[in-house]
């Protein structure tokens, strides 16, 4: 694939202008390369560029001996990326250059910054920020320092295992012993890779095994080098309704990605059938719940209970008054198995063929044979 980049400089506003071509530049680099770039990695770097004044720059006080021109750059950088979209950096540059008055001006530039990549193609753009101070180290001129504070953009390519090409353009801002300045940095070179995740990519998802949780079957990088079939972030190796999209909040339950959000963690544990549809919300997937349409409980199988008595509101013969199992979730306050709609007598216990009520009292037999007097 060839890639041509043009850089056009406004003569009013050129860093402005060259930061802004270097960004389209480097993302027409990146966009059809192959994920290529290491997982994590550890550098040692060298490089070498030129260092650009736009401003009246002067570290030493007094004199325009200790003025900055433009001049030439040579750095050695370490650092390194725990994942593959962060990483830290410290760099050490030496300028080389000369002051107005004509006498020669060496100059460190040390830092540290922040690198955020865009993508994890062969050829990654990334942005940096930072900061960190100008030193003079030139004794003719006496020791002088300013703080400055960058940001910039760049590219890393990846060349081999072990070896990572790079471009760099970073905008400085500083203040020595007069106005604010804004210098720029660019610079190209080399970062050597003295730890690098090496392991194969077997399915060739640009998902090394290392970080593959399915290496054997491309997928997303996203569900670490799994498929998703109906696309509801679970995994198919996860999901039990594979071609059925479930919830989107059951995927933040996977690989513990919903460790920052409290609601839903609370809910993973609750969680039978990952990547299933729910359609009433209630943590009950549609193919388990008895009432599918109408949120409900889940030790009830997803139906509701209005009046809290663990009998569902579908087999519930009283369902807005409490009542126990046994009596289809009907009360029976004198406990005589004749719920207190059909007892008669609903706070004294009775038999059911008498209406829940107890049985007349039996009268006194005063003859003294054995029929009652009643009988008699």
């Amino acid at each position: 694939m060839a890639v041509h980049c043009s850089l056009y400089l406004s003569s009013k506003r050129p860093l402005s202008a060259l930061l802004t071509a270097v960004l389209l530049c480097l993302f027409s680099i990146s966009g059809s390369a192959r994920a290529e770039l290491p997982r994590y990695s550890m550098h040692l770097g060298l490089r070498g560029g030129g260092h650009l004044v736009f401003d009246d720059f002067r570290l030493t006080k007094g004199t325009m001996r200790g003025e900055l021109a433009n001049g030439g750059l040579v750095g050695l950088t370490i650092g390194g990326y725990p994942v593959h979209w962060f990483g830290l950096e410290a760099t050490t540059d030496l300028i080389l250059s000369h002051s107005n008055m004509g006498g020669r001006n060496s100059t460190l530039l040390a830092g540290l910054d922040i690198l955020l990549t865009l993508s994890t193609t062969s050829f990654a753009p990334h942005i940096s920020a930072g900061g960190g101070a100008y030193v003079n180290v030139d004794g003719s001129h006496g020791v002088a320092h300013a703080a400055f504070g960058r940001w910039g953009l760049g590219l890393r390519g990846k060349i081999t295992d072990w070896l990572v090409f790079r471009v760099d353009v970073r905008h400085l801002i500083t203040r020595g012993y007069s106005e604010n300045a804004h210098n720029m940095t660019a610079t190209s070179g080399f970062d050597f890779l003295v730890i690098n995740d090496t392991s194969p990519d077997t399915d060739g998802d640009g998902v090394r095994d290392t970080f593959d949780a399915c290496p054997n079957i491309p997928g997303e990088e996203a569900l670490s080098g799994c498929k998703d079939s109906d696309g509801d972030t679970v995994p198919n190796h996860r999901d039990q309704c594979v071609d059925v999209p479930g919830p989107k909040e059951h995927g933040l339950c996977v690989f513990g990605r919903a460790a920052t959000l409290s609601e839903v963690r609370n809910r993973c544990a609750k969680i039978r059938k990952l990547g299933c549809p729910d359609t009433d919300g209630d943590g009950v997937a549609d193919i388990e719940d008895t009432c599918p349409k109408i949120r409900g409980l889940d030790y009830l199988q997803g139906c509701p209970d209005a009046d809290g008595d663990s009998v569902p509101d579908t087999t519930d013969q009283c369902r807005l008054r409490a009542g126990s199992i046994d009596r289809a979730g009907c009360p029976d306050t004198d406990d005589d198995e004749v719920i207190d709609d059909a007892d008669k007598c609903p706070k004294v216990p009775g038999p059911k063929d008498n209406h829940g009520c107890p049985e007349p009292a039996a009268l006194p037999d005063d003859s003294g044979d054995k029929d009652s007097d009643s009988e008699d």
